[in-house]
């Protein structure tokens, strides 16, 4: 099975990816770094079964690329600044 997990570099996000790779699901970690920190991505990027997209959601092409093959997906990215999101609606996932 294949995983893709968006806001993969969060607290929530990390975790889950650290699960999914201990139940042997292969994961492609989804994130544009915006709030994610690399570090929580730690023991997840010496797991030969996970493959970091460094990318914003609103990159269309990148995203289909990252959901070819993939089984399902858990939705974890989201806008931490809420005065951007209600300013810019059609940014805000």
């Amino acid at each position: 099975m294949k995983a893709l997990v968006t806001g993969a570099a969060g607290f929530i996000g990390s975790h889950l990816v650290d699960r999914l790779l201990a139940e042997g699901i292969e994961v492609i970690g989804y994130d544009n770094f915006s709030t994610g920190q690399r570090s929580f991505l730690e023991q997840a990027l010496g797991n030969a079964n996970f493959e970091l997209v460094e990318a914003d959601l609103l990159n269309q092409s990148r995203l289909d690329e990252a959901m070819r093959g993939v089984d399902f997906v858990w939705h974890l990215a989201a806008n931490a600044d809420v005065r951007f999101g209600t300013d810019h609606p059609c940014r805000d996932l």
